[in-house]
This record gives structure tokens, C-alpha cells and sequence, in this order.
């Protein structure tokens, strides 16, 4: 929907019940947004977002997605808001929050038997490695790829499940995700290990600067009072 000018806004910034704010979120995204148990959207991103706009008075919805399709929502401008890499939507028409950020660092999963993977520079022509659509991993295997190795694009369950059968070697995304996943379907003969990739800042992005810096405020706001749960 469309945002009010701050001369319009009211409280609500132009939302409503039948035209709220919307915030497209990643359906499998433990700990930061994900479908609970009950299909409800849960985690982090949701419970500070949620708390946030309920003290605005802000009418808002969360659309859960799977993430490549979440980003296309986003920047069809189907949604207001969404928590994502700030280094793809560091330009107008974007906005980032400033201090609303979590650092994102990548972790390589593979086999027990297969030897670690410590630099992308590493892999071979032969390889192949696993990254999740639109996840900060595959932007930068992308940028760092050349041609030199195949990139494949899966689910984490089903780039997991690989590499613990050992169809593929190497599977990458965020460390903390990828510890709930393996976690969650008991991958015990999978190791971790870190990769050269620096860590990422994920940030609340938007359109209107009015809403992305009182969400801001209010974030700080929470942070000083000590009403934010620690995330992990």
C-alpha cells in the first residue's frame, strides 16, 4: 500500500486494518522468521517487528514466503518491509535501518569424511556447490564463482540431505540457520566449518524513511530498557 507523507500521517502512517503495513518475511529462516509448528509466523524479526508496531499503533501483517519469492514481493513493492542483506538495497529507492542489524555469518556444511572447505578460491572445476536462492551465500559464491566451479541452487533440507549423502560436497548458508536445520532433522554425520566470506548485515528495509527510522528509534528504545530478547 501506499505510505502517507509525514503531513498526512495520523499515528498510523496512512495504515489501516484493511490496508496494513506489510512485512514479507522467509518461511524457513529459524531463529530470525519462520512457520512454527501451528503454521503461525514466529522468530526474532517477527517478535520485535510485531512489538514494535503494536506500540506504534501500526497496523501491520506478516506474509510468509519462500525467500527468492519474498525478495520479488519486496521489490514489486507488494510489501513495505523486509529483513534482507543491506549491501543489495543500499540505493534509493531502498531504505536500511541503521541500527537495527544482525550479522549474518556464512558456515559450510559437509560430510564428517569430506575434507573442509576453507576458501571458495578452493573449489574446482569439478565442483559443485549448494547455496539457497537469494541467500547472501549465493550472491557472493556467485560474485566469487568465474566459471571455475557449478553452482546449484536447493532448499536447505534437500542441500543438506545431499551433502550427508555425499552427492555433493558442500553446502553454505547462514551459522545459525544451518545449525537449526541440522538440529531439526538430526544430521549428526554433518561437521561445520567457517568460510572466507566476511559476515553480512541484514537490516530492516523499506521504502518510506518516516517508518524504517522510527522502527529505528523504537529498537534503540527497547535495546536501552533491556526489553529485547537476546536473539539465540
Amino acid at each position: 500500500g501506499r505510505l502517507a507523507s509525514p503531513a498526512e500521517a495520523k499515528g498510523d502512517y496512512g495504515y489501516t486494518e484493511n490496508h496494513p503495513l506489510t512485512i514479507v518475511c522467509d518461511w524457513d529462516f529459524r531463529p530470525f522468521e519462520f512457520l512454527d509448528s501451528d503454521g503461525q509466523p514466529s522468530g526474532y524479526n517477527v517478535e520485535v517487528l510485531d512489538l514494535i508496531l503494536s506500540r506504534l499503533n501500526i497496523p501491520h501483517k506478516f506474509v510468509m514466503q519462500e525467500w527468492h519469492e519474498a525478495t520479488m514481493m519486496f521489490e514489486h513493492h507488494d510489501a513495505d518491509l523486509i529483513h534482507a542483506l543491506s549491501y543489495l538495497y543500499n540505493q534509493r529507492p531502498f531504505v536500511a535501518t541503521q541500527k537495527y542489524i544482525n550479522y549474518y555469518n556464512l558456515r559450510t556444511a559437509r560430510h564428517m569424511n569430506t575434507p573442509p572447505l576453507r576458501k571458495v578460491s578452493n573449489l574446482l572445476k569439478s565442483d559443485t556447490i549448494l547455496v539457497k536462492r537469494a541467500d547472501y551465500a549465493a550472491w557472493q559464491v556467485q560474485e566469487r564463482c568465474d566459471s571455475s566451479f557449478g553452482i546449484k541452487y536447493c532448499s536447505p533440507k534437500e542441500g543438506l540431505m545431499a551433502v550427508r549423502n555425499k552427492r555433493y560436497n558442500y553446502f553454505i548458508w547462514g551459522e545459525e540457520p544451518i545449525k537449526r536445520k541440522i538440529q531439526e532433522f538430526h544430521f549428526d554425520s554433518l561437521v561445520l566449518d567457517r568460510i572466507d566470506i566476511p559476515a553480512g548485515e541484514l537490516r530492516i528495509i523499506g521504502y518510506d524513511k518516516d517508518i524504517v527510522d522510527i522502527i529505528d528509534d523504537e529498537y534503540t528504545r527497547l535495546e536501552q530498557v533491556g526489553d529485547l530478547q537476546p536473539i539465540y
